[in-house]
């Protein structure tokens, strides 16, 4: 599937949701370093991984969503086999194709900002 809108993104996601929670939990990104960065002090940084994603797919939270892949495709080893793991495809794709959201908010007249 080409990602081309933002719902062939969320789509996507949602198709792949599976793999991509195995490639976060085989690399390991800190849940608490990342509410911390996203959230402030109003994040619980004792919440289980698992919760924290879903109510961020639920809510489609793309900003908070596309930062915690890019943590995870960051963290993950600097070696070739890595693109033999299901949905590191995906997850690269996920990353790379960000620029569907940012369309939106030009067509809604909202000044895009650039992430971090």
């Amino acid at each position: 599937m080409s990602i081309n809108t933002p719902q062939n993104w969320w789509t996507t996601l949602d198709e792949n949701w599976a793999d991509l929670l195995q490639i976060a939990c085989s690399v390991g990104v800190p849940l608490s370093k990342f509410h911390e960065e996203t959230q402030g002090t109003n994040g619980d940084p004792l919440e289980p991984l698992m919760v924290f994603l879903e109510r961020t797919k639920k809510r489609q939270d793309h900003d908070t969503m596309w930062l915690f892949w890019q943590r995870v495709w960051a963290a993950a080893p600097d070696s070739s086999k890595i693109n033999s793991w299901p949905g590191w495809g995906t997850l690269c794709e996920l990353c790379s194709e960000d620029w569907v959201f940012q369309d939106e908010e030009r067509q809604e007249g909202v000044e895009v900002s650039v992430h971090p």
